[in-house]
């Protein structure tokens, strides 16, 4: 069953009210009414599709994070590069969006719930396909310094317009993760296996 087109354009409509009132005001002040007034709803509609303004902010988050998930089930685990342009693309595509969602006005917590997300399943098999065997304690570090320092990225990125392609800002990125993953085998971190591979196999 298809999906009701007057529904998207509501859901739309309700979406882009949201987050013109998020840039002159935090959540706690936002009232369904102002919301419904900007969309051109009543509020048995917007009652229809939320419970009410956190309910929004949820749905919203929640759809975000999503779109970022189907991205990385299109990209190869192994393949750095192309799973960074997928995320990439999809904040461009929601810049927006992200920067009022993730301002203090909404969630400031909502950046981290998105690289929990995008890095849930693909930490599981990272280090290992980096040729990097770490202690479960390591795999996090490596983990919350690869989420956190990627996030400082892209916000600058965002800050500055996104002028750089998606493409260009991924490629930096990548160089600073595989860095860090160049000295963590210098300090010994190196899977024997991996290293004992002739050049070229394995990829």
């Amino acid at each position: 069953m298809g999906v009701d087109a007057r529904v998207v354009y509501t859901k739309t409509g309700v979406r882009a009210a949201f987050v013109e009132l998020l840039r002159t005001r935090p959540l706690t002040q936002i009232r369904v009414r102002e919301i419904c007034a900007i969309a051109g709803i009543s509020r048995a509609t917007f009652y229809r599709h939320y419970d009410g303004v956190e309910g929004l902010l949820d749905a919203i988050e929640d759809e975000f994070i999503e779109q970022i998930e189907g991205a990385l089930r299109e990209a190869s685990e192994e393949n750095i590069h192309d799973t960074l342009v997928l995320i990439l693309a999809a904040f461009e595509e929601n810049a927006d969006v992200f920067s009022e969602l993730s301002s203090r006005n909404a969630d400031p917590l909502f950046p981290y719930k998105i690289f929990e997300a995008c890095f849930r399943n693909y930490r599981e098999v990272s280090a290992r396909n980096m040729g990097v065997v770490l202690k479960p304690e390591e795999g996090q570090w490596l983990y919350g310094y690869t989420c956190w320092g990627f996030y400082g990225v892209v916000m600058r990125w965002m800050a500055g317009g996104m002028k750089e392609p998606v493409s260009v800002v991924a490629e930096f990125a990548e160089r600073l993760l595989m860095g860090s993953v160049e000295g963590l085998k210098e300090k010994g971190h190196h899977d024997d296996a991996a290293a004992s591979e002739p050049a070229g196999e394995g990829r």
